[in-house]
């Protein structure tokens, strides 16, 4: 499905990939993510740059509040 999607937005003209992902290892870090970023690298795009936010300093505003309620839970 990613793939399929940057397939979709990408212009012609477009020689740079930048992706923002979660710091989720299940999910971001694995080795078939991993593999995309670099077939995409070697065939389709000059760079990808993968950024992981540091811990603790989320960018969406329902992760701060889950993150809140956590603390209030414990």
């Amino acid at each position: 499905m990613l793939f399929w999607y940057i397939r979709k937005i990408r212009t012609a003209n477009t020689r740079h990939l930048i992706v923002f992902a979660d710091n989720l290892a299940g999910q971001n870090k694995n080795w078939f993510v991993l593999g995309l970023f670099q077939f995409l690298c070697n065939n389709i795009f000059e760079t990808v740059m993968i950024h992981f936010p540091t811990p603790g300093h989320l960018f969406l505003p329902i992760d701060r509040e889950f993150a809140i309620l956590e603390q209030k839970k414990s």
